[in-house]
């Protein structure tokens, strides 16, 4: 769905899904579609829609490679976007989700939701 205008203006001719961009409706039917696709995970048999979230799932679900270290802790992520998010979370004031009552960052709503309910709620 475009975002501006709410359209899905690219329609797979095969299954019917819809999509906002000419490529991603590209992408799908070469994935989906074609019997050509490239990105086919090796070890499951699962389709995806380009290399880059192959070589990610492969990453961190077959072989779980976890390249990106935190240079604060130590702890090791899969995912350049774990660490980033661990990061932010953990060691800056900059989490996205803020506690009103201590003031301490989440970088999800839910652990947000769990904080305030254990730490700020009777009962």
């Amino acid at each position: 769905m475009d975002i501006h205008t709410g359209r899905t203006s690219h329609k797979c001719t095969e299954c019917g899904k819809c999509f906002s961009q000419s490529y991603t409706l590209l992408e799908h039917v070469r994935a989906f579609h074609s019997g050509e696709n490239p990105n086919k995970g090796k070890e499951c048999g699962k389709y995806f829609a380009n290399p880059s979230i192959l070589r990610r799932h492969i990453r961190s679900i077959h072989i779980a490679e976890k390249p990106y270290k935190c240079t604060e802790c130590g702890k090791c992520f899969a995912l350049r976007y774990e660490l980033r998010v661990h990061f932010r979370s953990s060691h800056t004031r900059d989490g996205p989700h803020k506690c009103t009552e201590c003031c301490k960052y989440f970088d999800r709503p839910s652990k947000l939701r769990d904080h305030v309910r254990r730490m700020h709620t009777d009962g």
